[in-house]
């Protein structure tokens, strides 16, 4: 199994809208082999926290590969992440 942590900073502009149609695209994904999808806002409880996390289970390392690659994951990246975050990082661990 992997788990796939990832963290972003929002711009300054970002309004709680974008945040929202972002969470609705990513809920509507429907990859094989993921599950467990956990979306949030940091809830503020100290200052310099990344703002909004995105966790995923994977069966394996091909569904890694499926969900970083799908078409319409991509498509939300791109539509909805990218205009809103400053910069992200990501990790994958095996569990």
């Amino acid at each position: 199994m992997i788990k796939h942590v990832a963290m972003f900073k929002l711009k300054s502009d970002v309004r709680p809208e974008q945040v929202d149609a972002l969470f609705a695209a990513m809920r509507q994904l429907r990859i094989k082999g993921m599950s467990g999808l956990i979306m949030d806002r940091d809830a503020g409880l100290r200052p310099g926290n990344y703002d909004l996390l995105f966790m995923c289970d994977l069966e394996d390392e091909v569904a890694y590969e499926r969900y970083d690659t799908d078409q319409e994951h991509n498509r939300i990246r791109r539509e909805f992440g990218g205009p809103i975050t400053e910069r992200g990082e990501r990790i994958q661990i095996r569990l």
